[in-house]
């Protein structure tokens, strides 16, 4: 029985543990700064007329040569990005594999899918100029900003081409809480979401600066936009209650956008 047990164990966190690469945020000398997990979110902060990159590396866990893909999804932008491929300002665009695409490519194509090779290997293939293959950084991701700062929500899904259930996805907000600034110097913000983990209904604590229309859009960690819901804003605190009970159990992302700006907030649902 005790063997039975273990060979069951076993087999249940092998199943549970099948994500068989890892991600992590870099500095221009290609050494980690920060695990991005599954569902994570980075805080970037751009500069007026500036570009700024972002420098991710993808490590291979497994014992055989792997293949990846990226795609990318722009959750909230205020005001609009520029995605029609021109130099034109504010965008945003990627470098992946041995390509920089541009900002009118939400996807690597299969010909610069990032191949890894044996375990602990990260790509000997790397995008131009400032990510060398020295680094081995195969991903580099850009936000050109305009004279204006905006506010910019942004996922980006990296997959196993072989295996559609290995995948990482992750979260890119730029300039949170900065930018959606009145003439009364007040702010809008998210003070809370309680309760949380949630099951059944949940509260968004907001605080707004003047009366206004806001949705909230809800993500799964895969960036799937899975709920919406419309809540008309007051100036001052807010109590935004809203259902969880359609929701499977995991990880969320809550973004609530108003005619000022966005702000997130994560939210855990329990079953």
């Amino acid at each position: 029985m005790k063997t039975l047990f273990t060979f069951a164990f076993a087999c249940l966190t092998s199943a549970l543990v099948s994500q068989s690469f890892s991600v992590y945020k870099t500095n221009n000398t290609g050494i980690n700064t920060a695990t991005i997990t599954n569902g994570g979110t980075l805080n970037e902060t751009t500069s007026a007329s500036s570009l700024l990159y972002t420098k991710i590396k993808i490590k291979n866990n497994a014992a055989n040569t792997q293949t990846f893909t990226v795609k990318r999804s722009v959750l909230y932008n205020s005001p609009a990005l520029i995605l029609d491929g021109s130099s034109s300002t504010p965008s945003t665009y990627f470098c992946f594999g041995n390509t920089c695409f541009p900002s009118n490519i939400n996807a690597a194509d299969p010909a610069n899918y990032t191949i890894l090779a044996a375990a602990g290997q990260t790509n000997v293939n790397a995008p131009t100029s400032d990510n060398t293959a020295t680094n081995g950084q195969p991903f580099s991701i850009y936000l050109d900003e305009a004279a204006t700062i905006g506010n910019y929500v942004i996922r980006y899904k990296i997959s196993n081409v072989n295996n559609p259930n290995d995948t990482l996805a992750f979260t890119v907000v730029y300039n949170q809480g900065v930018g959606i600034k009145k003439n009364t110097n007040s702010s809008d913000f998210i003070s809370s979401v309680f309760p949380n983990p949630a099951s059944g209904e949940s509260t968004l604590n907001a605080h707004s600066s003047i009366n206004q229309q806001a949705g909230l859009f809800i993500y799964n960690s895969l960036g799937e936009l899975v709920k919406t819901n419309k809540f008309n804003l007051v100036a001052g605190t807010n109590d935004l209650k809203f259902s969880c009970s359609d929701l499977s159990a995991g990880v969320y992302n809550l973004i609530l956008t108003t005619e000022q700006g966005s702000l997130i907030k994560k939210l855990t649902v329990s079953k």
